[in-house]
């Protein structure tokens, strides 16, 4: 069975799970980027590498960490139900790396700011 076809069972059948939101979101994740990017692949040829190069595919596209963290969670979730049907052994998102995201950095306050937020609040 291929990716496409295991994902877009998977979604079908959960519609009406989710919020509408959620579905909103989950249908932009597969169809916008697991399906172009992985769904010719059969599930039992996913692995951890070839997951790991289809993050980093998704991050070279433009796609933000924080998206490409999403459409890994989503994988995960979609792939394990595909264990629980036996179509593969092992889920490969849970193997290896897991796409990091993006630290927030932080910028630290002068003295003279701090007292005049201080003040203000």
């Amino acid at each position: 069975m291929t990716v496409v076809i295991w994902a877009e069972q998977w979604f079908i059948q959960s519609i009406g799970v989710w919020t509408p939101n959620t579905e909103g979101a989950y249908r932009n994740l597969i169809y916008n980027h697991i399906i172009p990017g992985i769904g010719r692949a059969e599930l039992t040829d996913l692995t951890a590498r070839r997951m790991q190069s289809f993050y980093k595919r998704l991050s070279q596209n433009g796609l933000s960490a924080q998206s490409v963290w999403c459409v890994h969670l989503l994988l995960w979730q979609c792939l394990d139900e595909a264990c629980r049907e036996e179509q593969i052994l092992l889920n490969p998102a849970r193997l290896g790396h897991v796409p990091q995201t993006e630290e927030c950095q932080t910028i630290p306050l002068r003295m003279g700011q701090l007292q005049r937020y201080l003040n203000t609040a």
